[in-house]
């Protein structure tokens, strides 16, 4: 079984017609597959560290509790499965890439 079909519960085809196979309500990833699935999107946005920083400043953060951060080398494809990570975040190396990606328009 490939990593996509345990993921999203199909197979992978074209681009076309596996797009045609999910569709996105509110906050929403919905699958059409047998039985269906649904996954928490949100959006990608790259702040600048200054914005994060004070976006961070900004935060309250509920009594007894703590921010926890880990390195986690592993397949990024492979942590979408893994049950101990379905809440949380992940920023994984393609996201190097993206931001690459933006700072080479800007130079452009």
């Amino acid at each position: 079984m490939t990593w996509f079909k345990q993921v999203f519960g199909f197979n992978e085809s074209t681009y076309s017609e596996t797009q045609k196979r999910f569709k996105v309500e509110a906050e929403q990833l919905l699958t059409d597959s047998d039985p269906p699935r649904s996954f928490h999107v949100g959006t990608l946005s790259v702040p600048s560290l200054e914005e994060l920083r004070a976006q961070v400043a900004a935060l309250s953060r509920p009594e007894g509790t703590q921010l926890t951060l880990r390195t986690v080398i592993a397949d990024a494809y492979a942590l979408h499965t893994w049950p101990e990570w379905r809440a949380t975040i992940m920023l994984a190396g393609v996201a190097a890439k993206v931001l690459a990606g933006d700072e080479e328009s800007k130079a452009a």
